[in-house]
C-alpha cells in the first residue's frame, strides 16, 4: 500500500567507461536521513565508471515515498521491496546485484542480504562505506551512550538483531 520513490541510473553505452559490467545493479542504501536525490551526483560517477546500473530510493516518509518510517525495520522491509522488484520484476539474477551502504544504510543493507539468505540461499556482493563494526555501535552513538554498547550489543545478539561479518567479508582499511 506504500509507493516508494527510486531512480534507476542506466549508463548509455557511449559514455560508460568499462563494459564488463552492463549487467550489474547497485542497489545504493543510504544513510541514517539522508535520501537518493543528495547522493545522485555520486551515483551518477557510480554509473559511468563502472558501466554498472545505479538503483536509489528512499524509504517510506522519505521525499515523494509515501508513508511513514517508524523503525528500522521499516528501511529493512523497503530494502527488500527494491531486491524482489528487481529479481521479479526485472528478472535479474542475484549475481548481477550489488548491494551498496553508506553509514546506517551498511547494516540495513546487511539486515536485507540476510533476509535473502535465510529464505533463498541467495548471496549478494556487498559494499560498506563509512559504515560501523556493528548495530550496536550505531545505537549507542545515536544515544551518545558509548559506555553501554556491550550491553546493548548482548541485547541485539539475544533479538538475533546484531550484525556479525560472515567468513567471506574482506575488510579494507
Amino acid at each position: 500500500g506504500y509507493k516508494l520513490d527510486s531512480v534507476l541510473l542506466i549508463p548509455q553505452k557511449t559514455f560508460s567507461l568499462t563494459r564488463n559490467s552492463e549487467n550489474l545493479y547497485f542497489v545504493f542504501f543510504q544513510g541514517r536521513g539522508e535520501f537518493y536525490e543528495s547522493r545522485l551526483r555520486d551515483m551518477a560517477i557510480q554509473a559511468r565508471e563502472t558501466g554498472a546500473s545505479v538503483l536509489g530510493f528512499n524509504p517510506k516518509g522519505f521525499k515523494s515515498s509515501t508513508g511513514a518510517t517508524e523503525r528500522l525495520s521499516d528501511i529493512v522491509d523497503d530494502g527488500i521491496a527494491v531486491i524482489e522488484y528487481l529479481l521479479n520484476q526485472m528478472h535479474l539474477l542475484p549475481r548481477q546485484i550489488i548491494l551498496q551502504g553508506n553509514s546506517l544504510g551498511g547494516v540495513v543493507q546487511e539486515m536485507v542480504t540476510e533476509h535473502f539468505r535465510r529464505l533463498y540461499g541467495f548471496s549478494f556482493r556487498q559494499i560498506n562505506s563509512n559504515s560501523f563494526k556493528t548495530l550496536a555501535a550505531v545505537v549507542a552513538y545515536h544515544y551518545r551512550v558509548p559506555f553501554l554498547e556491550k550491553i546493548i550489543r548482548l541485547v541485539l545478539n539475544y533479538t538475533e538483531w546484531e550484525i556479525a561479518p560472515r567468513k567471506d567479508f574482506y575488510k579494507t582499511g
